[in-house]
């Protein structure tokens, strides 16, 4: 069974208000360039205006402001087969009743948070696996809940659930989505295997679809991916992909690629390596299997167990090469420089993530609590341990991920990230320099219970100062006038 690696998940600080305001492209004679550069052809609508982080010399799309309906909105994938614009505050639906027909909004609310709930609530729909956007209701009066369900991907309705760090919502009449804009998702734009689209508005939207590209080999979507951080080069992953956890004989030798009983027949199969940054590869996928018995392997050994009725199961094939890119920075004078997927054949996609040049790596762009926004270093996360066995001495450590003692170390983050919610439930994304390797006792405390902390399949480092905010490139949230 795969050891994952771990993977920097950065949580997204919402509820801050657009400005508006004209960037200055820094020509002659006072001239004023509108659009963003964005390398993709992105332009604004009549209707609906391009939201981005402007850092002067580089510019990151951010979303979409509906100046009909007065709110922000993403382009979004529709359960009827097209796309529209929908809000972006919004929460999701639960059930209050058991045969979960009786939607209700939730909003996850620990004690003192005291952010505003979101305006609507999304509901989905799952169709051979796939859940997409269905239903937006506006949100109702606050209403009292003891117990919720969950319809899940497969049609049943789980439950039922109670929650201390929660709201809950009535909601309005349904908004037809007649009302939000559509943005029908282009053809792709490029000749070659890979292609990028774009959602566009009868207004004059013109939105990339940076996230997802088209292998036209494949016949499907994939995501565009580096090979490791900071890494020269990038494949995309197609979206419809199976495990290959299990086996289908008693040496475990016999691969089989597993999906939840579901979802469609899947276009690849991936086996991952033992240790985090080996290369995972892809495999065809044959007929389907119906075993009674599977078979896994751990620590060495072979081991049986039932197959699963909630999972199908298909033969494996071939190996297949992944469709790749380069992944490039730009150039210029300014501090933050773009990174795009290009390949031979045209396709020039935009990362989600910069490159500093003055502290030397990837940043994401974040709006820190106040509202302020900087582009903060790509890093793992820290957490607070403890030295002794009575919890009273904390020390602030950054753990990295390194699998089996046989595996190569991973490389070392430069900077560590520490999370620090706000009382208005937003992060304060604090960056600090790592530090030395630890390696002496560690526990941890959970209530007034302090227990010693298994390392195994880890390295942990310790945190040094934080770097200031103002050592951070700073940007502006723009809307397009």
């Amino acid at each position: 069974m795969r050891a994952w690696g771990l993977v920097l998940v950065v949580v997204g600080a919402g509820g801050c208000s657009p400005v508006t305001q004209e960037p200055d492209a820094g020509g002659t004679g006072g001239e004023t360039v509108i659009g963003p550069d964005l390398n993709e052809g992105a332009t604004s609508g009549t209707r609906l205006k391009l939201r981005y982080y402007d850092f002067g010399s580089v510019r990151e799309l951010v979303g979409v402001r509906d100046t009909l309906r007065n709110e922000d909105c993403s382009p979004t994938d529709w359960a009827d087969g097209n796309a529209y614009c929908v809000p972006t505050s919004r929460g999701s639906t639960v059930y209050a009743n058991a045969t979960c027909t009786q939607r209700i909004g939730e909003v996850y609310a620990p004690t003192g948070c005291t952010r505003p709930p979101p305006a609507y609530f999304l509901d989905y729909a799952y169709q051979a696996c796939d859940g997409k956007s269905a239903h937006l209701y506006p949100r109702g009066t606050r209403i009292a809940v003891t117990q919720y369900w969950y319809k899940s991907s497969d049609g049943g309705c789980d439950g039922p659930y109670t929650s201390t760090s929660a709201e809950f919502y009535a909601l309005g009449a349904e908004i037809p989505v007649a009302e939000l804009a559509a943005t029908p998702i282009t053809a792709p734009s490029t000749t070659g295997r890979l292609g990028l689209r774009h959602y566009e508005s009868a207004d004059g939207l013109r939105y990339p679809l940076s996230y997802r590209l088209h292998d036209a080999l494949l016949g499907g979507d994939c995501y565009p991916t580096s090979d490791t951080p900071g890494s020269a080069t990038g494949h995309c992953v197609p979206a419809n992909t199976a495990s290959m956890f299990y086996f289908r004989d008693a040496a475990c030798t016999l691969s089989q690629a597993t999906v939840g009983s579901t979802c469609p027949k899947p276009t690849l199969a991936a086996k991952y390596g033992d240790c985090p940054y080996d290369a995972t590869r892809y495999f065809g996928v044959t007929s389907q299997q119906m075993p009674t018995t599977i078979y896994y392997e751990s620590g060495g050994t072979c081991s049986a167990t039932p197959a699963s009725t909630y999972d199908n199961y298909y033969g494996v094939g071939s190996e297949v090469m992944l469709a790749t890119t380069a992944r490039t920075r730009g150039t210029g004078s300014g501090r933050l420089q773009p990174i795009h997927y290009t390949t031979p054949e045209g396709l020039r996609n935009r990362d989600y993530t910069l490159y500093d040049t003055q502290i030397g790596v990837e940043c994401y762009a974040r709006t820190q609590a106040d509202g302020s926004i900087a582009c903060v270093p790509a890093a793992n996360g820290t957490q607070t341990y403890y030295t002794d066995a009575g919890c009273l001495t904390a020390l602030e450590l950054m753990q990295v991920y390194r699998g089996e003692a046989t595996c190569s170390p991973p490389p070392l983050p430069d900077y560590a990230i520490k999370y620090n919610q706000t009382s208005s439930c937003a992060y304060n994304y604090e960056v600090h320099r790592v530090g030395t390797l630890y390696t002496g006792p560690l526990y941890d405390k959970n209530g007034m219970t302090c227990s010693p902390v298994s390392t195994t399949n880890y390295l942990l480092y310790r945190v040094l100062g934080v770097v200031p905010q103002n050592e951070l490139a700073a940007g502006t949230l723009v809307t397009e006038p």
